[in-house]
């Protein structure tokens, strides 16, 4: 009796390895990153600005470190919030929502800056 070759088996990650980018790999890495550099952007943000309201308003260290902790659980919660969201609607409903809502949010609080002492 002929014996049968035993196929290579491949394990899933190593599957995975080999199938090429494509377009869409491409396009999820660029709307991840920026994503990533929003997050980033906001925390970069608040760091360098609370620094700055620190000296002027004679903060504590334990009060411009609540002020950074509550702006990362604002961040962590907003991620919940959107993620559980956008499962419930549906990534291409709600992206566009949650789009103009902060964008409208940032025009009608941009008039509070201008304000004189």
């Amino acid at each position: 009796m002929a014996q049968l070759a035993a196929a290579p088996m491949f394990l899933p990650y190593e599957q995975l390895d080999e199938l090429p980018l494509s377009r869409f790999h491409w396009r999820l890495l660029l709307v991840s990153g920026f994503g990533w550099m929003f997050d980033a952007m906001d925390v970069l943000i608040v760091g360098s600005v609370i620094a700055a309201a620190a000296a002027e308003w004679r903060l504590e260290p334990t009060q411009s470190q609540a002020v950074s902790t509550a702006n990362l659980a604002g961040l962590f919660c907003g991620a919940l919030a959107s993620g559980w969201l956008s499962d419930r609607f549906g990534r291409r409903s709600y992206s566009p929502r949650r789009c103009s809502y902060t964008a409208s949010s940032t025009a009608f609080r941009q008039p509070q800056t201008a304000w004189k002492r």
